[in-house]
């Protein structure tokens, strides 16, 4: 067999690898993504993305049009400290501990935030929709922080 066959094959082969390793979804996503869509939203995957300072793997959903950011962490303990550093109002998100936390202040003309928290997700979602906050609400519980 010739080297230029080969070299195909190669790269025929990485880039499926590749492709299959972009937009992984984890267990808890793909359960909250089918709670959603069992409840009547529509769900699509999206690049959209947030900036904010929290740790865990971010993915980017839209529910009914709206963009809703999902963050998938390691461990429970890892959700957690990043659910921590939430203020209450959601106006303030803080991310890692003593000397070492960054702390992202969002100008007050935001004020639609809603954080959630589910096991090992966080899921943020800036909007009034109604449908969509009664959805998040219904899937992953009271939102942890917002307004």
């Amino acid at each position: 067999m010739n080297t230029w066959k080969w070299k195909s094959i190669l790269a025929v082969t990485l880039l499926i690898g590749l492709v299959g390793c972009g937009g992984q979804v984890s267990a808890e996503e793909k359960a909250l993504i089918k709670q959603l869509q069992a409840s009547g939203a529509t769900v699509v995957q999206t690049s959209d993305s947030a900036e904010w300072p929290l740790s865990g793997t971010e993915q980017s959903i839209k529910v009914n049009g709206d963009v809703v950011e999902v963050y998938m962490y390691d461990s429970f303990q890892e959700a957690n400290v990043d659910a921590a550093g939430i203020s209450p109002d959601g106006q303030k998100v803080g991310e890692g501990t003593g000397q070492d936390q960054i702390t992202m202040k969002v100008p007050l003309a935001h004020s639609l935030f809603h954080f959630y928290k589910k096991g090992r997700l966080i899921v943020f979602y800036d909007g009034s929709n109604s449908r969509v906050i009664n959805l998040l609400r219904s899937a992953l519980g009271p939102q942890i922080a917002g307004s």
